[in-house]
């Protein structure tokens, strides 16, 4: 019973493990790039560190995005949403259901004759907008938290704590 281990602080012990360049939230590491790469070539770079583009699905995981992750305003970076297979069928390359879109407005275009198929996050409110894939851009991944601490981990405690005093941990 979730009400059960909240009362008694059950929750409050788990955390969330991830490497020292990665930064942990809601269960999953996020690690900002800016290394200049071609959306399969982003993607095939978020697959070596274990993870794959980033995927968004809220407006609270957005927001941690462009505020903690070291995102400027100025940034333009591929996300893992993409219509490669089904033309304005967007899909997340790790499989994970399109909860949530941000999109920019007038996106997405697909108003010339290029195909733009791959999603870019960018500006100051980090909005979506589709792009031809062959362009080089920097890139976000996303990969889940491990349980346990890696050398150098980075954690992130229940963010429960963080509103309320927790003297017994």
């Amino acid at each position: 019973n979730s009400s059960f281990s909240f009362l008694f602080g059950l929750d409050l012990l788990k955390t969330d493990f991830c490497p020292s360049h990665w930064v942990p939230y809601g269960g999953n590491c996020y690690y900002l790039v800016r290394d200049k790469k071609m959306w399969r070539d982003a993607l095939a770079a978020c697959h070596r560190e274990g993870g794959d583009l980033a995927s968004i699905h809220n407006i609270e995981e957005q927001s941690f995005i462009i505020s903690q992750t070291g995102y400027l305003p100025t940034d333009v970076l591929w996300i893992g949403l993409n219509d490669q297979r089904n033309q304005l069928l967007f899909e997340w390359s790790d499989h994970s259901h399109v909860t949530f879109t941000q999109w920019l407005t007038g996106e997405p275009s697909h108003v010339t004759n290029i195909q733009e198929d791959c999603v870019l996050i960018r500006g100051k409110d980090g909005r979506w907008a589709d792009h031809t894939c062959e362009k080089t851009y920097g890139y976000i991944c996303k990969k889940a938290a491990s349980i346990s601490p890696a050398a150098g981990a980075h954690t992130e405690d229940n963010p429960g704590c963080k509103l309320v005093r927790c003297p017994f941990l």
